[in-house]
């Protein structure tokens, strides 16, 4: 009789761990699509802040193209707007299914890091600078 009992907790064990595989699996891919998502908001920010050579002037540019843009960009190409956004959570999902990949606090700060000081380095040799005022 012991061995019976012993057998049905290997199998909750199993079960269990399972589940949690799952929902981790979920977790990871949300995680990492809003981690994606924050990373290119901070590449954004390094394109603008270089552009405008103002910082307040920067922050407020980043914010109206991360939000019109992507809407503009919804309403004038729908296709190459779907089919990006598409791409980019397939990739998330293939990086959080098949790969031991785990985001980590110093990896994300990293990202943010790599992603504001790329753009920026970026703009600075083939950008010139403009003027970011709205009038």
């Amino acid at each position: 009789m012991t061995d019976m009992s012993e057998e049905s907790r290997s199998h909750d064990r199993a079960a269990a761990q399972n589940e949690a595989r799952t929902t981790s699996m979920w977790g990871r891919f949300l995680l990492l699509l809003a981690a994606g998502a924050v990373i290119a908001g901070f590449a954004l920010l390094g394109y603008s802040s270089l552009y405008c050579r103002d910082l307040a002037g920067a922050v407020i540019w980043t914010i109206l193209v991360g939000i019109a843009g992507s809407g503009i960009a919804a309403v004038e190409t729908p296709e190459l707007f779907w089919s990006a956004l598409l791409a980019y959570v397939a990739v998330v999902f293939i990086v959080c299914r098949y790969t031991a990949f785990r985001l980590t606090w110093p990896r994300f700060a990293i990202g943010i890091v790599a992603g504001y000081v790329v753009a920026a380095v970026i703009t600075w040799i083939f950008v010139y600078p403009q003027s970011c005022n709205f009038a």
